[in-house]
């Protein structure tokens, strides 16, 4: 009886030793985070994990968030951690509103989680390879169908000019001083419209 309880002991003492040694090794390390492409240094230690080293530096993370090394690694020897928010995104098209929560990605990319097309039928009023930010709103105009014929040849074209003069220098169309157009510059741009320019050579 005596010697279980002096083993059980022993186990104790070394387990307690064995802890105390693991706290008192563990080393302090500094470690860059990219938050969303916010970059920082923070400081921790090698026996944390992730998701400990992210708290202690007051960075908050949620379970839609995206994080390498994920937040239950040991730090060990970890001097880069990544993390990728989720955001709340809503696209506005005609009065139309969808949300979509994304992790990641572009602008482009919510868009077309929304089920809009990435094609120029659509221009959003953000870049489109910028990064979504969290309650961000993105408002696309819809493009007008128009055909552009130019000396004879037909081009289908969506634009998003107001006036007929506004559509020739959107699609860069050089003018010489005898071309003419019509309907005149000064006509307002209507779906399905004819844009005819004559070439006099």
């Amino acid at each position: 009886m005596k010697k279980k309880q002096v083993s059980a002991i022993i186990l104790l003492v070394l387990i307690v030793l064995s802890a105390l040694c693991m706290t008192g090794c563990a080393k302090k390390v500094t470690i860059t985070v990219n938050d969303y492409g916010k970059v920082s240094q923070i400081e921790a230690k090698t026996n944390m994990t992730v998701g400990e080293a992210l708290s202690a530096a007051g960075i908050a993370v949620s379970e839609k968030d995206a994080v390498v090394p994920a937040v239950s690694k040991m730090l060990e020897d970890t001097i880069y951690i990544e993390i990728t928010r989720c955001c709340k995104v809503t696209i506005v098209c005609e009065g139309e509103e969808v949300e979509v929560e994304v992790v990641g990605g572009t602008v482009a990319d919510a868009i077309s989680y929304a089920g809009f097309p990435l094609d120029d039928s659509y221009k959003p009023d953000a870049d489109r390879d910028a990064l979504p930010q969290d309650g961000m709103v993105i408002n696309l105009t819809k493009a007008t169908p128009v055909t552009l014929k130019d000396n004879g040849q037909k081009t289908a074209c969506n634009t998003y000019a107001a006036t007929v003069e506004e559509f020739i220098v959107e699609q860069n169309i050089y003018l010489d001083d005898n071309d003419t157009v019509s309907p005149v510059p000064e006509t307002k741009i209507q779906a399905d419209m004819v844009i005819t320019i004559t070439r006099k050579n």
